[in-house]
């Protein structure tokens, strides 16, 4: 069987048919991971900061992956956002105490961005 792309294996199972294997996901709600395993796996895979991997304070989770963690994995799935992430603000803990949400800026002051993992 041949190797599929990305979106190519994650269309072949949404449409119920086998792909070379099954569509591997990081990052989403039900498949993060916990804030003191991904900076141990980091330090084993020898990554410095990036800058842009996240933790939610709440969960102890992590919200945004290194997209190198994603790559050495070979993760078929990304989360995307309702707008540019450039267009995102960072709400800082001193704002709202024990929290680093994410709200829209401009049109919508103070709402928490809406993220979900799709192709």
């Amino acid at each position: 069987m041949r190797e599929y792309r990305h979106r190519e294996r994650v269309v072949t199972s949404l449409n119920h048919t086998e792909p070379d294997r099954v569509p591997r996901d990081l990052g989403g709600r039900v498949s993060s991971m916990m804030e003191g395993a991904y900076r141990s796996l980091k330090k084993y895979l020898d990554l410095d900061e990036c800058g842009y991997d996240t933790v939610n304070q709440d969960y102890f989770t992590v919200e945004e992956f290194d997209e190198r963690v994603l790559e050495y994995f070979d993760i078929d799935l990304r989360r995307v956002f309702l707008r540019g992430s450039g267009e995102y603000q960072k709400i800082s803990r001193k704002t709202v105490p024990g929290s680093m949400r994410w709200a829209l800026s401009g049109d919508f002051p103070g709402c928490t961005a809406n993220r979900s993992t799709i192709l």
